[in-house]
């Protein structure tokens, strides 16, 4: 049985669609803080979201329940 396996696209496409945004860029000069902003937010978050994966206090497996003498006095 023969699969059709998905085509790769031109990387031709994607030079154009950068080229493009850069040509924006040019002609539209007052987007070029709205990109730093967005590139600055966007390491920040995926910054903080590489950090928060790699903490390990975060999930500990050998937990010991203690009861909380103010709730069993409830």
């Amino acid at each position: 049985m023969c699969v059709a396996r998905p085509r790769l696209p031109d990387l031709a496409f994607y030079a154009e669609v950068i080229l493009n945004v850069f040509q924006l860029l040019m002609k539209k000069k007052e987007l070029i803080p709205l990109l730093l902003f967005m590139a600055t937010a966007e390491s920040g978050a995926l910054s903080f979201a590489v950090y928060s994966l790699q903490k390990s206090d975060l999930l500990t497996i050998n937990q010991e329940w203690k009861p909380i003498e103010e709730l069993q006095k409830i």
